[in-house]
């Protein structure tokens, strides 16, 4: 027992007799816990649940998505067809472009942004993705990002700006974004691939999914933390509601509601992988599954770095 949380002078008869009690309520969970594993020949159904009341609830949950989608399949493949479509035209187009002009306008980017550091990085991490002969598979998994960061980015500012104004559901949404990230990603790859077929929409779907949260986090708590006084000094300038949520409290929570988008970019190249397995088309992902399948160390490692 640490000194620390007797600082304040010796324990109370009272706690020692509730540390007495939580400790004797351990011990008789181990016994009783022996005891059950010594008793399972005689009472097995005290051991291992009775196979005769498991609940089919696969079962129901197989009849209730077959009856929706029956009535529902037609408009959901043609929504997946016009998300393939987009993306075979994104990708067609940085196919296209000339890969040496590409390095040209993201180094010069990087340099714009962050200086010749940036812009150096970025000159070579093309260059290895070249060298490396994955340069088409990098425009794919590009192409699927131009599509999902900024869907992700708009949905979790938009939830974001809801779960900060109101409280009644912030707690709704924050409950739903600890189940989008804690259910595992294949759980909810399965109904899209049922619902919306093989290709490329299940994965940007799945992958909308995943880097959503985060930004709902990152501005709901950047707003949060702006200063009071602030806020105060806007409305006394004679701001709405709307002009001190762009003018003032944005600007402010800058860092955090940034923090966000990066989080959403590295969440949505964290799906790339898993997302392949739903049928996309040839992009990373596809190459270091395909990779895995034919346990080739070199072929894996490359384009995953």
């Amino acid at each position: 027992m640490s000194a620390e949380r007797f600082q304040n002078g010796p324990p109370s008869p009272s706690m020692c007799f509730g540390l007495a009690l939580n400790s004797a309520g351990w011990l008789m969970l181990v016994f009783a816990t022996l005891g059950l594993v010594a008793l399972r020949g005689k009472f097995p159904w005290l051991v291992q649940f009775p196979p005769e009341y498991i609940v089919p609830v696969d079962q129901w949950t197989n009849v209730a998505v077959q009856a929706v989608i029956a009535d529902l399949k037609p408009l959901m493949r043609t929504f997946s067809d016009r998300i393939a479509d987009v993306l075979n035209q994104i990708r067609g187009f940085f196919i296209w472009l000339p890969w040496s002009t590409f390095v040209v306008v993201i180094a010069t980017l990087g340099a714009v942004a962050g200086g010749w550091r940036l812009a150096a990085l970025a000159f070579g991490c093309l260059l290895y993705i070249a060298f490396a002969g994955f340069w088409t598979a990098t425009m794919a998994t590009l192409a699927a990002l131009v599509i999902i960061v900024p869907l992700s980015i708009v949905l979790g500012f938009s939830l974001g700006l809801v779960a900060f104004y109101v409280p009644s559901a912030r707690r709704i949404i924050m409950a739903t974004l600890d189940l989008m990230q804690t259910i595992p990603a294949f759980s909810y790859l399965l109904p899209f691939l049922v619902m919306f077929g093989a290709g490329p929409a299940v994965g940007v779907l799945a992958s909308i999914i995943f880097a959503t949260p985060p930004m709902v986090r990152s501005v709901c708590l950047g707003l949060t933390r702006v200063d009071p006084d602030s806020c105060a000094a806007g409305r006394m300038s004679g701001c709405s509601e709307a002009q001190l949520l762009w003018f003032v409290q944005l600007p402010a929570a800058r860092e955090t509601v940034l923090l966000g988008v990066n989080q959403v970019i590295m969440a949505s190249l964290s799906m790339v992988i898993i997302s392949s397995v739903t049928g996309g088309f040839a992009d990373i992902g596809w190459e270091v599954l395909s990779a895995i399948r034919k346990a080739q160390v070199g072929e894996g490692c490359w384009p995953a770095w």
